[in-house]
């Protein structure tokens, strides 16, 4: 399925039914959608691709979007990139008509951009790196932007970075904190259950918002969420805040086990 291609029925029902399912449990449900680097289409083509493909998604009952400019390497036509100035005017001017679209049909659907260096080590000095500059100086500040922190993984993450990162982007960056995630190469043979060192409510007070990516493991996930909501959010201690996540949601044995 390439990005721009709509949903069969078969799979808008399944969409359909989890969008109702997570809005039911108090969940807002955010569709992210990676339509490439690649400028060997027209501006006017790639607009209609986004409009049409956002759109079967608001008649599910969708109203927030993310576009995801990470981890594809760049591909296009020189000629048409010339057209956008640099690959981030490209995302920035993709992201802009979707947004406006957005603001005419849904103007209560929030619109997130994850850009193409999302972390420190892929970015170098924050302040001196063009494409963030570049977001900076012309994303439209209603447009939220993911970052996870110094590393895609990041063991911490600290008031002093995010309010760094803050000023080059101008806004608070929302922060997509892969901590627990497992859904690499590597990664996928472990468990992590960790206590959500690192993070702190102080930092979370610099963001737009925070967002745990958790692990394959849909319910082992619940232990490191929770714990993570009451260590980030409320200052609780890490190991604490695990510890009685781990007996509030676990019979009594593997409470045990675990701790």
């Amino acid at each position: 399925l390439f990005w721009h291609e709509p949903y069969t029925p078969t799979e808008t029902r399944v969409l359909r039914a989890l969008i109702r399912r997570a809005q039911s449990h108090g969940i807002r449900f955010l569709y992210g959608l990676a339509p490439g680097f690649k400028a060997e289409f027209s501006q006017q083509r790639m607009e209609e691709w986004l409009r049409r493909k956002l759109g079967q998604m608001l008649k599910l009952g969708c109203s927030d979007f993310a576009l995801l400019f990470d981890d594809i390497p760049p591909e296009g036509s020189e000629a048409n990139l010339r057209r956008y100035g640099s690959w981030a005017g490209a995302h920035i001017t993709w992201t802009h008509a979707t947004l406006e679209w957005l603001r005419g049909v849904a103007p209560k659907a929030r619109l997130f951009f994850c850009p193409t260096p999302y972390c420190g080590s892929m970015a170098g000095e924050v302040d001196r790196n063009p494409y963030l500059l570049e977001l900076g100086e012309r994303l439209d500040p209603a447009v939220d932007v993911f970052w996870t922190g110094r590393d895609i993984i990041a063991e911490r993450i600290t008031v002093e970075e995010i309010r760094r990162l803050a000023a080059v982007l101008r806004r608070p960056p929302v922060v997509w904190d892969n901590l627990f995630a497992n859904d690499g190469p590597r990664n996928c043979k472990f468990l992590k259950i960790r206590p959500p060192i690192g993070r702190s409510s102080e930092a979370l007070a610099h963001t737009r918002g925070w967002a745990w990516n958790p692990m394959n493991q849909a319910a082992l996930s619940q232990l490191v969420l929770l714990a993570s909501q009451s260590s980030t959010c409320t200052g609780a201690d890490p190991n604490e805040a695990l510890e009685q996540a781990t007996h509030e949601l676990c019979p009594s044995a593997l409470a045990g086990f675990l701790s």
